[in-house]
């Protein structure tokens, strides 16, 4: 293979030891430890003679043949990262050098919920402009988070927790930026069916929820004493239809991390349907 064109395809795995001629081999990796594929490595003596160049492949490896034993200088760079420039020497063996590429950008802060609570158990994750994620981390036990070791540029903030609402944020990074997060819980719909006549509960009604694009999301039978509750919903604006005697429909705003109230009343038998429902 010409040094000049590339990688040869050798499994970067191997031991050292299972690799024929001199030469300098490793990973490029960025910030997070997670292997670059198509960074550039060049390898130069000392006189500035480039005696290799090479693209890591699909998972940041890379292997640069050298002629003779020696110093050599190895730069490693990928896009707007930082690039990484070191001398290693070379005996009688081929000598393993990995890189680590560093941005100049990054995010950091506390991941908490509505009470203030540290959110440990939280994803935290940074989308690029294209929509690929670049960086993901877990909070400490205090809530806190870094993300870093990517270029400046316009980022997506995102974050993840079971039982909580996902929370997602734009951000321009220019440097380290500071960027807290509070994260809502699951919202909840509880209510009652009631008739119009005489204000009884009505049992056995059957209160289903539909989200916003016309999705029903659950269905529920109200209890003897004619109760309904809905768990675990993001926030937004629902419809609310009710069944037992004629159909009463109510749209309901369902706030983040709150339990909503909504009373149904159903009509008299005999009266037109109305929009029912007190919030």
């Amino acid at each position: 293979m010409d040094d000049q064109s590339g990688h040869d395809g050798t499994d970067r795995g191997s031991a050292d030891r299972n690799i024929a001629g001199l030469a300098v081999l490793g990973t490029v990796a960025r910030g997070q430890g997670v292997g670059m594929a198509g960074a550039i490595v060049t390898v130069t003596d000392l006189s500035g003679r480039q005696q290799g160049r090479t693209t890591t492949d699909a998972d940041g490896g890379y292997r640069v043949p050298v002629s003779t034993g020696g110093t050599y200088l190895v730069v490693a760079g990928a896009g707007a990262l930082a690039p990484n420039a070191a001398m290693v020497a070379v005996a009688d063996r081929p000598v393993r050098h990995d890189v680590t590429l560093a941005g100049s950008s990054g995010v950091r802060g506390t991941v908490t919920d509505t009470s203030g609570l540290p959110l440990a158990r939280a994803a935290v994750t940074l989308i690029d402009a294209r929509g690929d994620v670049v960086a993901t981390t877990l909070p400490d036990v205090d809530g806190r988070y870094l993300l870093d070791g990517v270029p400046p540029g316009h980022y997506t903030v995102t974050v993840s927790a079971e039982g909580y609402q996902p929370v997602a944020g734009s951000i321009d990074l220019d440097g380290i930026a500071e960027r807290d997060i509070v994260v809502p819980g699951r919202s909840g719909l509880t209510g009652t069916a009631s008739a119009a006549a005489g204000g009884l509960r009505v049992a056995g009604a059957m209160a289903t929820l539909v989200d916003a694009d016309g999705r029903t999301v659950a269905s529920a039978v109200t209890g003897p004493d004619g109760g309904f509750a809905f768990g675990d919903l993001p926030a937004g604006s629902y419809t609310l239809t009710a069944a037992g005697y004629a159909p009463v429909v109510t749209v309901v705003q369902v706030g983040a991390g709150a339990t909503t109230t909504v009373d149904v009343e159903f009509p008299e038998p005999g009266l037109p349907v109305q929009q029912a429902g007190r919030r």
